[in-house]
């Protein structure tokens, strides 16, 4: 977290120093969701999560089997020919009726999966949302300051212009 501070401090200061036109608090959010690798990375983790959390995953659903086969042979034995095809088909469905209720709390287990990641997913958009207010936030301070402090030097050293003229006329 420190790190992410630092890079977005440390782009921030740049970006500000040598921008034609300053970044704006918006746009730096803006910029932070789209390329930020944590958030596209909990976004995907989100997706998965979401996708997965169904019944069929639980359980809860039949499960439905197919197979078919096709077996064929051309055999010369002294002299006759013989020919054989066997077709095979097989379809086979399955429900299990009770499970003590395991699937249906593995179903819960994976709602609660997905919701916890769509809060994980928040999180980690309003942590990088923070740090980049912090940082932009603090650059803008630091600008601010430097410009209070240019604009005293140049007060200060009007100041001594005219102490200055003030002591060659009292001579």
């Amino acid at each position: 977290m420190k790190k992410l501070t630092y890079i977005v401090l440390t782009l921030g200061i740049a970006v500000a120093s040598f921008a034609a036109a300053p970044l704006s608090l918006e746009d730096a959010l803006s910029l932070a969701l789209q390329n930020n690798y944590n958030i596209k990375q909990v976004k995907n983790s989100t997706e998965i999560m979401e996708k997965t959390a169904i019944p069929g995953n639980a359980g809860l659903l039949p499960s439905v089997s197919l197979s078919a086969g096709v077996n064929y042979a051309d055999n010369t034995i002294s002299g006759m020919q013989t020919q054989s095809t066997t077709n095979t088909a097989t379809l086979s469905a399955q429900y299990l009726l009770f499970d003590g209720f395991g699937n249906v709390y593995t179903y819960k287990k994976l709602k609660s999966q997905s919701e916890q990641a769509v809060v994980e997913e928040k999180s980690a958009i309003e942590g990088t949302l923070l740090v980049v207010a912090q940082s932009f936030l603090s650059t803008s301070l630091a600008r601010d300051n430097m410009d209070a402090a240019k604009d005293q030097r140049i007060s200060h050293r009007k100041i001594l212009i005219n102490k200055k003229a003030n002591m060659t006329l009292a001579i």
